[in-house]
This record gives C-alpha cells, sequence and structure tokens, in this order.
C-alpha cells in the first residue's frame, strides 16, 4: 500500500495492483476502488500530417451518441460543444446531420488547423477561452475524460459553467469492468497506458454522481458499435469473427462490454 496523488474522492492512499512497461502503474483507491494509472502522463506534443480517420466502427460510435439525443428529443436548433473533438468528426457528422450548431474544442491545435482546413468546419478552437462566453445545450466528449487528471474541476466548475440549466452532458470512458480487460490483460485497449488516467465501473460513475448536487445522472451503460449495422469492422479469421459477433456481443448485453456510455443533466435549481 502506497501513497500517491489524490483520487477523484480526495483520498490519496492506494492499493498497486499491475505494472505496465512504460514504468506506470496500476493502482486502486482503498476508499473508494476507483482505479487510476500512475503517474500522470506527460502532455504528448502530436505534429500530425497524416491523420487516419478511416476506422471502420467510427460511424457507430456517431451513431450511438446520435440516437441518445434522439431519445432525450433535443432539437436541431441545440447548441452542441464537442469537446477534445480531434479533427472534428463529431462535428462534421452533427452537421451532415443538421446540426448546425455544433462547435468544436480541441487542445491540440494541429487538429484543430486540420479540421479547418480538411472539412471546412469553421466554429473549432483550441484555446478553452474562446468557448467560455458561449452557453451550451448539450456537451459531448468521446473517450477524453479518461485523459483529464482533474475531472471534478472540468465537469463540475468549468463545462458546468458554460452548460445551459437542463443541458446535458454525453460522455464514453473505458469500462473497467470489461471481461475483454481479464482476457486480454495488459493488451486491453481501455489502458492504452501511455495516455489513460482513470478506468472506471459502472458502480464508480454510479456512486459518483448520486450525491452530486449539480447533476443528475440520467442514463450509465456499456454500450459500443458491436454487431450495430453501422459497424463496419469484420474479423479477418473464423475465430475472430465468433469472438466479435457473438461473445463480445454477449459481454455488452450483461455490462461487461469495453465502453461505458454515460448520461448526466444539469439540475434546474443550479446557477
Amino acid at each position: 500500500m502506497i501513497r500517491t496523488e489524490r483520487c477523484l474522492c480526495t483520498n490519496n492512499t492506494f492499493i498497486p495492483i499491475m505494472k505496465f512497461k512504460n514504468g506506470r502503474q496500476l493502482f486502486q483507491c482503498k476508499k473508494c476502488n476507483l482505479v487510476q494509472i500512475l503517474p500522470y502522463p506527460k502532455p504528448i506534443k502530436r505534429n500530425m500530417t497524416i491523420i487516419n480517420y478511416s476506422i471502420p466502427e467510427i460511424y457507430g460510435c456517431f451513431m450511438i451518441f446520435f440516437n441518445i439525443i434522439k431519445k432525450l428529443n433535443l432539437k436541431r436548433e441545440i447548441k452542441i460543444l464537442d469537446f477534445g473533438s480531434g479533427i472534428s468528426l463529431y462535428s462534421k457528422f452533427f452537421n451532415n446531420k443538421q446540426y448546425y450548431n455544433t462547435i468544436s474544442y480541441d487542445i491540440n491545435k494541429n487538429l484543430i488547423n486540420f479540421s479547418k482546413k480538411e472539412f471546412n468546419i469553421k466554429n473549432a478552437y483550441y484555446t478553452f477561452q474562446k468557448i467560455k462566453r458561449i452557453r451550451f445545450d448539450l456537451i459531448i466528449a468521446n473517450h477524453v475524460f479518461e485523459h483529464i487528471i482533474n475531472i471534478n474541476q472540468l465537469i463540475n466548475a468549468d463545462l458546468f459553467d458554460i452548460l445551459n440549466t437542463n443541458g446535458h452532458i454525453i460522455f464514453a470512458v473505458p469500462n473497467y469492468s470489461s471481461f475483454n480487460r481479464i482476457i486480454l490483460k495488459r493488451n486491453w485497449i481501455g489502458y492504452s497506458p501511455y495516455e489513460h488516467i482513470w478506468l472506471f465501473t459502472k458502480n464508480d460513475i454510479n456512486n459518483h454522481y448520486k450525491r452530486n448536487e449539480k447533476y443528475e445522472l440520467i442514463e450509465c451503460y456499456s454500450k459500443s458499435p458491436i454487431n450495430t449495422k453501422y459497424d463496419g469492422y469484420c474479423g479477418k479469421t473464423l475465430l475472430k469473427k465468433i469472438y466479435y459477433n457473438t461473445i463480445m456481443r454477449i459481454f455488452e448485453y450483461v455490462g461487461k462490454g469495453d465502453q461505458l456510455i454515460v448520461i448526466l443533466k444539469k439540475k434546474s435549481n443550479i446557477r
């Protein structure tokens, strides 16, 4: 048992679980059981000249968020922030769906400039000051929060201040309860030991937001594009096809898929 950086619950006593080749270690909070990878990674500078955005399942990822928007009955006039947008693929998608008030934000200047040049995304920014005066009805973040050291500050203050009352935050994060994690061990994609910090379970999310004064937890569940009509991935061998199309589908059905989808709503009695 060793002392490390603080957990989201403010506890600073952790139990080591596993060490990665790059020297970072997996720890579990002794108080709330939340898992994180320490020490915190150094900021990565990316000078990307070639960007691969032809990921087979990417359209399915878009559709997960889009279907939630339809389920919440959010109108096309809403103002959306794509937080941690990368090259603004979500903004491009939502613009094509006639959600024209979509704004991209990413700290990586190169990616923002790429999105402006390649996709003609006009409302894309790499400094948070540019969007602080804007008020949004919806904030989406696809696999972003697991990279953020102080998620509490980000969600409860920075994003809270720019979200309209009754506005929503929809985000995806790796699911530490994934059966793939147990099977693949250190090779599980959710670890990404050079970049990720936090690894959540459904219980972690429920416990963290059940007493939250600023947000109502609408839903938290395991969902990915696997085996949907939007899924473009196809295994190269029969064994991979069976595993992907059948076994991983069962994993998701019992809540043990690779990612969690979380929907928060800003409470109406909070200003």
